[in-house]
């Protein structure tokens, strides 16, 4: 008898276990901009997943970005659960605000973007080749692997290698800062996109989500 339930709670198992795995395979919702004492360690720069929860106890503090939303919430205290456009928070403070972030500055389509990255590459014109804008001349990279290479295309320029740390590299804490109006090819492990700093854009401050460029 044990042998022949066997299969059976295998299978009850592995329709139990489903749902979590697909949650650990979900695209991030949202990444943390800033983290200060919360109980469970996270760090800056974060992926988040809908329904993460970050215990941030009495005192501490969190600034959230949601991808999809553009929504930037800075959250005091309490316990918060990552949803798919904004955060649940319980026994704390939340102010929320909408700012400019990867979803306003994306250029090409997913889909086009997959299709143009298979193209040997390049020439101009190089703006028909912009994935995404940034208003900032020091962009936050996440990519796959070990390192990021970044070429550009409408100057003669040295192109820069430059390492990733846990998969993101903050160009501004790395002293880097591309030209305004300039073409730049992003590349990092198997994962190749081309982006264009905003002419205007101008060094100084910037939340995050509105620097971020994900390969």
């Amino acid at each position: 008898m044990a042998s022949k339930l066997a299969p059976v709670i295998a299978l009850i198992c592995a329709g139990v276990l489903l749902p979590a795995h697909a949650s650990a395979q979900a695209p991030a919702a949202a990444i943390l901009e800033e983290i200060e004492g919360a109980t469970a360690k996270h760090e800056a720069f974060d992926e988040l997943r809908a329904g993460d929860r970050i215990a941030l106890g009495a005192a501490g503090r969190a600034v959230i970005g949601y991808l999809g939303s553009c929504a930037r919430e800075t959250i005091e205290g309490g316990a918060v659960v990552i949803g798919k456009d904004q955060s649940q928070v319980q026994g704390g403070k939340v102010t929320r605000e909408t700012i400019p972030c990867e979803a306003t500055q994306l250029v090409l389509t997913e889909q086009e973007a997959g299709t143009s990255a298979t193209v040997v590459f390049r020439g101009p014109p190089w703006e028909k080749w912009v994935r995404q804008v940034v208003p900032s001349p020091s962009p936050i990279v996440f990519g796959p692997g070990k390192s990021l290479t970044i070429k550009r295309l409408d100057e003669d320029e040295k192109a820069l290698t430059l390492t990733l740390k846990d998969g993101r590299i903050d160009l501004s804490a790395a002293n880097v800062a591309l030209t305004p109006g300039g073409y730049y090819e992003l590349t990092a492990g198997n994962k190749q996109m081309v982006i264009k700093i905003d002419p205007t854009a101008e060094a100084g401050p910037m939340p995050a989500m509105s620097r971020l460029v994900r390969l």
